[in-house]
């Protein structure tokens, strides 16, 4: 299960990139500009169309991949299984050993749909991450 960057973010820095990479292209046409200046905005430019296409992490049997900007993993938390993984206050955090560790998620970067699948999935449906016996 893949979980996507918000759209905000992705259209924040293309707009943003396009507008400086216009205004450089204009300056550089009145002569005071420097190319350096241009190519980060291009670059600029390049990160928000990443944030549409990249995602942001992958959940796999067992394991949790989180990615760069350009689709190369970067981290990777392993764990046997779902009930290793446990839910507070829209943290994620890795039970193993006897000892917790704070996964680098972000509700605030994830797509809603995706980030709520993704806690569904890993608490079982069960949202609260609670036992209830009737």
């Amino acid at each position: 299960m893949k979980v996507y960057y918000k759209h905000g973010f992705g259209i924040f820095f293309t707009f943003f990139g396009i507008v400086l990479v216009c205004l450089n292209l204009w300056l550089m046409s009145k002569g005071s500009s420097r190319g350096m200046q241009t190519i980060i905005c291009l670059f600029l430019t390049v990160i928000g169309i990443t944030y549409f296409t990249q995602p942001y992490f992958e959940l796999r049997n067992n394991e949790i991949v989180l990615f760069n900007k350009f689709g190369m993993a970067i981290r990777t938390y392993n764990f046997e299984n779902y009930t290793q993984l446990q839910v507070l206050d829209d943290k994620i955090y890795l039970n193993k050993d006897g000892k917790s560790k704070k996964i680098r998620l972000s509700k605030f970067m994830a797509r809603t749909n995706d980030w709520n699948a993704f806690i569904r999935t890993i608490t079982g449906g069960d949202l609260t991450n609670e036992i209830h016996n009737i």
